[in-house]
């Protein structure tokens, strides 16, 4: 109780802040509102503040506002009194959603109106189950280590939640979990799945679906690199790869509006034709599963095809292309910012993007370095052209790249700061291998300048003997 009206006082100001009219500041994010006129642009506490003046000025709150309780003692020091009551029920949610899960939990043990206030649907728009921490050295411990038993006990914790949700019946607009949709017998993805088919998930707008791992995995967890190459573990990658397959297609059917989506993505011609029907998409980021994925030009141009909507595109693509970089090419009407960066192996070796406004881009092979120079490996330098030339006849509207803001006139003209970029992210021989060959340049031309101060010296010696 005690920790809930601490986190009241400090919504609902003290009475040195009623004395003074509420000025508009930053204070609290809040993640969802309830309605657009209830709301404005002012935050919790300014909003409460407005209220408590109004109800201020009635002569049956006057008393109310002012008035403080003491202790049995007959002290001066008691807690103030809140007027939290006498705010109407919008107000009163609107506190309330400042609130996380845990502590939403705790204030609705505090009494049956709060309770009542709690379980209301327009309170829980915003799902985020990475608020649900597993054993209590999970919550309350810095460098706390999981364990098997941790992930256990948040799956029960989870289940519990979204069972308590589904009786809520809420009006989902939001939905995020870092889970692993295989771990402890897909306990945790029947209760999503329950979930799903009982909540109003039409108007879900955005949505953050890290289905393969936990939000801190074990030391043995199988996503990491280095026991990819275990029977085991790639049978319980395949099993899991099943799984999202079938909770991706019926994600998609209860919410066909979703505007902003984060997932890792298996490219299989199922999940294609679940993420292509989601029509309204303008944010997408696509992270890795799969360690070792072969992902053909025809994928990627089906989704920048299909989701003619889309405006902002990160991709992580990690494909087997050697010590080498194989070429995509990326065509869209609509994308403005492009982020391809944590791709490896993938090159951009042709786009066509009229609104594209920034990129990301980096130079990653699957493994080890790109070939030492172009006369060793004449395959890769043949599909290999120069990145700025790229950028130059398919981005007529770019302003940044990699952060860097370009002038404007890059296009005719390349700067010394977008020359260095480029050295660092262009895989042509003009940018990639000019470094080697202009050091060993200037390393024969030391040597050269050496050798004939030398001899300079040495027919000078002779002259004077």
């Amino acid at each position: 109780m005690g920790k809930i009206l601490a986190k009241l006082e400090q919504f609902l100001a003290p009475p040195s802040f009623l004395d003074h009219a509420p000025t508009p500041s930053s204070h609290h994010s809040s993640s969802s509102s309830l309605s657009s006129s209830d709301t404005s642009s002012f935050q919790c506490r300014d909003l409460m503040g407005i209220i408590l003046a109004k109800l201020k000025s009635r002569k049956k709150c006057a008393g109310m506002a002012g008035a403080s309780a003491t202790h049995a003692g007959g002290g001066g020091g008691g807690m103030k009194k809140l007027p939290f009551d006498a705010l109407p029920t919008v107000c009163k949610l609107r506190v309330f959603s400042f609130l996380d899960i845990h502590h939403r939990g705790i204030a609705a043990q505090v009494s049956s109106e709060w309770n009542q206030l709690i379980r209301l649907p327009n309170l829980w728009i915003d799902v985020d189950l990475t608020q649900i921490k597993g054993r209590v050295e999970c919550r309350t411990r810095r460098r706390h280590a999981c364990r098997p038993e941790c992930h256990e006990t948040y799956t029960s914790h989870v289940t519990s939640f979204l069972s308590y949700l589904t009786d809520i019946d809420p009006v989902v607009l939001s939905l995020c979990f870092i889970c692993d949709i295989y771990s402890n017998h897909n306990r945790f993805l029947e209760a999503l799945n329950d979930f799903l088919s009982y909540a109003r998930c039409a108007n879900l707008h955005s949505a953050k679906l890290i289905w393969d791992r936990f939000s801190d995995p074990c030391p043995q967890s199988d996503t990491t690199v280095a026991v990819h190459n275990s029977p085991e573990v790639s049978e319980r990658l395949r099993n899991r790869q099943r799984l999202f397959v079938q909770f991706f297609q019926s994600f998609v059917a209860v919410s066909p509006n979703i505007t902003a989506l984060e997932l890792p993505f298996d490219w299989s011609g199922a999940s294609l034709r679940s993420l292509t029907s989601l029509v309204h998409l303008k944010t997408l980021t696509i992270s890795r599963y799969f360690i070792y994925q072969c992902v053909d030009q025809a994928s990627l141009t089906l989704i920048l095809l299909r989701l003619d909507q889309l405006e902002s595109f990160t991709l992580e693509m990690w494909t087997a292309s050697g010590a080498g970089l194989l070429p995509y090419q990326l065509h869209s009407e609509s994308l403005q910012h492009v982020d391809v960066s944590q791709s490896r192996g993938f090159y951009i070796s042709a786009i066509e993007l009229p609104r594209l406004r920034t990129i990301r881009v980096s130079r990653r092979p699957w493994s080890g370095p790109l070939p030492a120079s172009p006369q060793t490996t004449a395959a890769f330098n043949r599909h290999i052209g120069c990145l700025y030339d790229v950028l130059c006849s398919g981005t007529p509207n770019l302003e940044q790249i990699n952060g860097h803001a370009l002038q404007a006139d890059w296009q005719s003209e390349l700067d010394h700061d977008l020359d260095k970029i480029l050295k660092d992210v262009c895989a042509c021989r003009l940018h990639y291998w000019a470094e080697d060959e202009r050091a060993a340049a200037t390393g024969r031309r030391e040597s050269d300048t050496n050798n004939g101060a030398t001899n300079s010296w040495a027919c000078s010696m002779n002259q004077c003997g």
